[in-house]
């Protein structure tokens, strides 16, 4: 397997579809942390990147908004069952279909499991509208 890819990944949207704000960091496959655990996890927290990424993405137009304003998710490997685990707002779960095939595709996950991670919690947008 080439590199792991690991990170942290926001759903922002303008009104006219979803985009995907995130940062990867990469490990190798063998890598272990400094307490040997099986988990090659993303260590900063969403909260220490979002200012940097959204004035970065999209020509800053989510610049002015909080990192938990939009859904977030977070992506680890298990390297003991060789799967990625993203763990995302439930609010992403009404566009996993839409959602999934692109942050796949950003961190080469091959086997994931998706789970609702309810640390997260999202304001702003359109999966945070009532219907």
């Amino acid at each position: 397997m080439d590199k792991i890819k690991v990170g942290v990944f926001w759903v922002c949207d303008d009104g006219k579809g979803f985009e995907i704000i995130y940062d990867i960091d990469e490990y190798d496959a063998d890598w272990r942390s400094d307490f040997g655990d099986e988990f090659i996890v993303y260590e900063k927290s969403h909260e220490d990147v979002w200012e940097k990424l959204a004035e970065k993405f999209f020509d800053g137009k989510y610049a002015g908004y909080a990192y938990d304003d939009f859904p977030r998710g977070r992506v680890t490997y298990d390297s003991e069952d060789e799967v990625f685990l993203v763990d995302c707002d439930i609010k992403l779960k009404p566009a996993l279909m839409t959602i999934k095939p692109r942050v796949n595709k950003l961190y080469s996950v091959t086997r994931a499991r998706y789970q609702v991670d309810r640390q997260y919690q999202s304001k702003t947008g359109i999966l945070n509208k009532k219907n």
